[in-house]
């Protein structure tokens, strides 16, 4: 059996006559707006809301939790991750490894209305689920004349 190096496309829109200029071109338009800065994998996101909170989860196979920092400053949630290249043996050769490892960091600007201390976040299955609470909806009090 014969194996043969894996050469992946960089765009749906490259080819070998011309891989610049139809790169160029679409990477600018179809380029994620929440994406940090260089030298970061973005986590794949999903992000739902309802009445009594947001759930944000994240993509995080192969992590474990002491991998994984999360912190909030102001109303921007930022999480960040580092997952380290294991060593190879010095017999050992990889053939194909599409295994990502680097520094990941997704961050999320929240409204005003949730409560940043009662966060919780759980990693099950490598998908990191956090659950931010709303606040409570001020109540209209009727106020008696005297």
């Amino acid at each position: 059996m014969t194996l043969t190096k894996f050469k992946p496309r960089t765009s749906l829109f490259s080819n070998n006559f011309y891989p610049s200029a139809f790169d160029n071109i679409f990477s600018d338009l179809m380029r994620d707006t929440n994406r940090p800065l260089e030298g970061f994998v973005t986590p794949s996101a999903e992000v739902i809301e309802s009445d009594k909170d947001f759930k944000i989860n994240l993509m995080f196979a192969g992590f474990d939790k002491k991998d994984i920092k999360i912190d909030m400053q102001e109303n921007e949630l930022t999480v960040t991750a580092e997952k380290i290249e294991k060593n190879t043996e010095e017999n050992e050769k990889y053939h194909l490894n599409e295994f990502r490892s680097g520094k990941y960091k997704r961050s999320f600007h929240l409204p005003e209305n949730v409560s940043a201390d009662k966060i919780e976040a759980e990693l099950k299955n490598g998908i990191l689920g956090l659950v931010i609470p709303k606040k409570a909806k001020a109540k209209l009090k009727a106020i008696s004349i005297k």
